[in-house]
């Protein structure tokens, strides 16, 4: 990685230090590499923002509403992935899933549950739920859910 940055950094000082010795060419690849560089560098920011927001908070009871539910047919994708010399289909199954949409505090998260529990909650719903609120970005994290005196943590 370190060489990556090097190598990245080598080039954006050899262009703008002589710009008219590069074709369109270096230039794409020029581009092409701090691009590749900031999205590294944006998925590892946020990354870690998601970490620090929402692990090790203390979890609180409260009240939330049904405002949405979800659901999500099993599929099938097919990815083609490099062995050495060949390439080779990977198939990767999803199972099907279902969510519901809770709403407290004017946050929302998505929960995921079983079929069975999807099918008795109704949309405008009140439940009980376990959550934490995010430390940088105040986002609501529901952790589990309570239905009728019974105690579900499924995420």
């Amino acid at each position: 990685m370190k060489e990556f940055i090097n190598s990245v950094f080598n080039a954006l000082v050899s262009i703008l230090s002589h710009p008219s010795e590069y074709t369109w060419l270096g230039w794409f690849v020029f581009i092409t590499e701090w691009i590749i560089a900031l999205t590294f560098i944006w998925i590892f920011v946020s990354l870690i923002c998601y970490i620090i927001d929402s692990f090790f908070r203390p979890n609180a009871l409260g009240e939330g509403t049904v405002v949405d539910k979800n659901y999500l047919p099993s599929h099938t994708r097919i990815t083609m992935m490099n062995t050495g010399r060949s390439t080779v289909p990977m198939v990767i199954r999803h199972p099907e899933r279902w969510s519901i949409l809770i709403s407290s505090q004017g946050k929302t998260d998505w929960f995921y549950l079983t079929q069975s529990l999807h099918d008795k909650i109704k949309i405008g719903q009140k439940i009980s739920i376990s959550y934490s609120i995010g430390r940088l970005f105040k986002g609501l994290y529901v952790r589990s859910v309570i239905i009728q005196n019974t105690n579900h943590n499924e995420s």
